[in-house]
């Protein structure tokens, strides 16, 4: 019987290491354990601790806002209002739910190319909208394509904006350790994202689900914040501000991913919409026990603790796989040192197809990746691959690297 996703999915099937797998490996959610269990423990004691199991408030237990304004603002190195902040049930149910409660079937959704494979499924077969794929280079998504596409398409919109609904599309982007990329939007990208959301009256929703994983110093003990997210662009002191942007983010990449609890840091417009739709009220707000848990975790500190632990692991293993492609890989074979996440985007010479490098790294080696035509909306990107680094050790990950690097230079 299948113990998780992955198992359920086939992801270890007659594979041996599964280079797929953009989540913690056992190994560290073993210490997620021991902190879920003190922060049971702390929660269960208070007093009011039978309101856990009643309906919750729609922004999450009581002190969640501010316990993770707090928290994101040591790890950002910036600062983060309690008042933005609202509880989700994960970065992917939030997505779900705010794109539900914003867009109707057949609306039209602007992603990049490459972009999160998921979320082109989620949006374009479960929600009915209509992907628009924007490229995009080292900055971040390109404005002037952007730009264009958005006019052409507004013109073609049936969407009806009113108070409830008040935007007409969804800039969908992952700015900060962009997967499968690895790129962080420059900061004057940043402002251009920002200036063209509020020309053409859009959302941009960001996925920003990586953000407090940087690996920016060269010394894992020592932690450099990830650089300044998309949502602080959207300043509410301009004189245009009309609130743009939402970072819809969660705790599965640092904690675990079964917690299935999340946040959005979000403009007050939005925040409305939030409190006024039936399907949060009705449910009492997104994961109501687990928010308290989470809240007594971050109220006590535990949860600085495992992030940190976490952070460290995730910044050897990046360590590990890089030092291997960089030692290993043939001329030719282009990448990037990720400074964030989870993932390292290889470009292969033209004349090689990822997939055949695949079918014989699972042949011979049990090894598999993702392919780069699984993160493009039109089927582009054949000689690229995506590695993820977060689920083995240092061993594991040098081990493949050298497998499959041999393989591509056969290939050459």
């Amino acid at each position: 019987m299948a113990e998780n996703y992955f198992q359920e999915i086939g992801a270890f099937n007659n594979i041996s290491t599964a280079l797929t797998v953009g989540a913690p490996g056992p190994d560290l959610l073993i210490h997620s354990n021991e902190v879920l269990k003190k922060a049971t423990t702390h929660r269960l004691s208070q007093p009011d601790a039978c309101q856990l199991l009643q309906y919750g408030l729609t922004r999450g237990d009581g002190k969640f806002p501010v316990e993770v304004a707090k928290f994101l603002s040591r790890h950002y190195g910036d600062p983060v209002s309690s008042e933005d902040i609202h509880a989700n049930a994960g970065a992917t149910q939030g997505a779900v739910a705010l794109a539900g409660l914003l867009l109707k079937s057949g609306d039209f959704v602007f992603v990049e190319e490459p972009t999160y494979f998921l979320a082109l499924s989620m949006l374009r077969e479960d929600m009915h909208l209509n992907i628009v794929p924007i490229p995009t280079d080292n900055e971040g998504i390109q404005i002037d394509t952007l730009e264009e596409s958005l006019k052409i398409h507004k013109a073609k919109s049936n969407h009806v904006v009113s108070e409830a609904q008040p935007f007409w599309s969804i800039i969908y982007l992952i700015p900060t350790f962009n997967n499968p990329k690895g790129f962080c939007v420059s900061p004057e990208r940043s402002k251009q994202i920002v200036s063209v959301a509020r020309k053409y009256g859009c959302l941009v929703l960001c996925d920003d689900v990586y953000n407090v994983l940087s690996y920016r110093s060269d010394d894992p003990d020592k932690f450099v914040p990830a650089p300044k997210r998309l949502f602080a662009y959207d300043d509410k002191s301009d004189p245009d501000y009309q609130g743009n942007v939402i970072s819809n983010a969660t705790f599965s990449k640092f904690f675990g991913p079964g917690l299935r609890l999340g946040w959005y840091e979000a403009p007050k417009r939005v925040l409305k919409i939030l409190y006024g739709s039936g399907y949060i009220q009705s449910g009492g707000g997104f994961n109501s026990y687990t928010c308290g848990i989470v809240t007594s975790a971050l109220e006590t500190g535990l949860l600085d603790e495992i992030l940190v632990k976490f952070r460290r692991q995730f910044h050897l293993r990046r360590d590990a796989i890089y030092n291997a492609a960089k030692q290993y890989m043939p001329e030719g074979v282009k990448f990037n040192k990720p400074q964030g996440g989870y993932f390292m985007w290889v470009e292969l010479p033209e004349h090689i197809n990822a997939q055949d490098v695949l079918k014989i790294s699972k042949q011979e080696h049990k090894i598999a990746f993702a392919l780069g035509t699984k993160f493009s909306s039109t089927g582009r990107f054949q000689n690229y691959l995506r590695f993820s680094f977060s689920y083995y050790d240092e061993a594991a990950l040098t081990e493949a690297m050298k497998a499959v690097a041999a393989i591509i230079k056969r290939l050459m």
